[in-house]
């Protein structure tokens, strides 16, 4: 029973990722209608608290209510996951080459792998340390083709793009240790909505409170709002309910690298070289090594005990 409900997690965690991979299209389509990078994170929380608002007023099922603990934990990732996240990555975007942005972000992984064995005792088994190193290794030839720009590189860039991946890093960490019972409708609307607060200052000393409203404007808004904002929170936070351990979310997530680019070649006619096809089929395999059979091998940080 345990089993399938871990399974199931994995299912919705792939979702969410599959979700978050199509953040590119609507992203570069809104840019191209001349809102900037500011306004879009904004409204995406902002606008993501409206529609979950509006959703859990509609459906019988959920509701506002939420416990003490699980309101400070949404506070928490509403803070680091969403607002620090997306300061820290547009800010490694803005002084680095996109590539080593990516890259730098995409070390979540081994942060969040870190982090759970002290935070919560989950093991490094060699299989999950191995499927780490494909995950990485994946992510980078999947972005870069294994020919990054490096040039000269700025020491505040390289940090800005490790606190991105640190602070996408903790979001599986801090929804491991949210109490079941909570709606998972419920627990998205008040980490955006705390995100959304937490990051208006920076909005308003932007100028990105208010825009020329259009009809691709909207349209392009509510897609990233609800495909790539809502409903894949909803699935990360259903798939944590169900047991998922907060490394393995980590990784299953980043399934979101290979339908970014599957993404750019239909929809952009971007090419992928052999090395980046090599680099999705890593992501991939990665997340079988963490779905396949356990191996009873040695364990770092536990005695082996004899029988």
């Amino acid at each position: 029973m345990k089993k399938n409900l871990s399974s199931c997690g994995t299912i919705h965690i792939l979702a969410a990722g599959t979700c978050w991979g199509f953040i590119g299209l609507f992203v570069k389509n809104i840019y191209r209608l001349g809102l900037t990078p500011y306004e879009t994170v904004f409204y995406r929380m902002f606008l993501g608290a409206v529609f979950l608002g509006i959703v859990i007023l509609a459906k019988p099922s959920a509701g506002f209510r939420i416990s003490s603990k699980a309101l400070f934990k949404t506070m928490a990732i509403g803070l680091v996951s969403q607002m620090f996240f997306n300061y820290f990555y547009f800010r490694s975007i803005e002084v680095n080459p996109l590539s080593l942005a990516v890259i730098l972000m995409y070390t979540a992984p081994v942060f969040a792998a870190v982090t759970a064995r002290f935070v919560y005792g989950e093991l490094l088994t060699p299989g999950k340390i191995m499927a780490l190193f494909f995950c990485l290794v994946g992510c980078f030839l999947t972005v870069t083709g294994g020919r990054p720009v490096m040039g000269d590189l700025d020491l505040s860039g390289i940090l800005f793009g490790l606190l991105s991946g640190f602070c996408y890093a903790m979001f599986p960490i801090i929804s491991k240790s949210i109490p079941q019972g909570n709606n998972p409708y419920t627990l998205t609307f008040y980490s955006m909505l705390f995100g959304s607060i937490f990051f208006l200052p920076v909005a308003y000393f932007n100028d990105a409170m208010i825009f020329t409203v259009s009809s691709g404007k909207i349209f392009y808004l509510a897609l990233l709002v609800t495909v790539s904002t809502a409903l894949p929170y909803i699935f990360y936070y259903t798939g944590m309910g169900k047991g998922i351990e907060a490394s393995k979310a980590g990784v299953v997530s980043t399934i979101e690298v290979a339908v970014a680019v599957v993404v750019s070649v239909v929809f952009f006619r971007e090419t992928v070289d052999l090395i980046q096809l090599i680099g999705i089929l890593m992501v991939f395999v990665s997340i079988f090594m963490l779905n396949a059979k356990k191996i009873h091998l040695p364990v770092i940080g536990q005695k082996q005990i004899k029988k």
